[in-house]
């Protein structure tokens, strides 16, 4: 008997009202939705406040929800909808671009292994980064940290799959550009 149960059978449980396997979403998921949130919502009560709306909306309509393929791109991409929401609600003067593209997104190194002796490397990395648009440094997230497939980053950011291919390509062309003219200009 095999007493490790597949996500899918989780949400199954969930959608038929079992507060465990509910927890056990919540658990489970919590770190990589503040995460991600993290990354282009610069307010931590709302991100807070996001991931928790969230969690109420599974729970009231989950006798409505279907069996996702994924559930952690099910729930990636569910926030970054109502963040989005959130974020066109509170600031209606304000354009924040469409959903495709939110005002910033935040991909720091943050991994404490960086603070040792690789640090001017993820230095600069991270300057190298920084310099990316907002709609790049989402997709090094999704792919790289959250292992997404191009499938499913596409699903995301609302594009086709080829798109998510190109944008990919585009971000890490730029940062091998920018690095081997780094080398190649020592003064810039």
């Amino acid at each position: 008997m095999n007493l490790r149960r597949s996500e899918i059978e989780i949400w199954d449980a969930f959608v038929e009202g079992h507060k465990a396997d509910f927890e056990y979403l919540y658990n489970t998921y919590y770190a990589h939705l503040l995460a991600y949130a993290g990354k282009f919502l610069d307010d931590p009560v709302l991100v807070q406040e996001c991931i928790q709306d969230l969690f109420v909306k599974l729970w009231h309509n989950r006798s409505n929800l279907g069996r996702p393929a994924s559930v952690k791109h099910y729930l990636l991409k569910s926030l970054r909808n109502l963040a989005y929401n959130k974020l066109s609600a509170r600031q209606r003067i304000r354009h924040i671009g469409g959903i495709e593209e939110f005002d910033s997104f935040n991909l720091v190194f943050d991994d404490p292994r960086s603070l040792t002796a690789a640090q001017p490397l993820s230095a600069a990395l991270q300057h190298k980064i920084n310099g990316l648009t907002p709609r790049q440094k989402e997709i090094i997230y999704l792919f790289y940290v959250e292992d997404l497939s191009y499938d499913e980053i596409a699903e995301i950011l609302d594009m086709n799959k080829g798109g998510a291919y190109k944008l990919l390509y585009r971000a890490l062309e730029s940062l091998r550009l920018q690095f081997f003219l780094k080398k190649r200009n020592p003064v810039g």
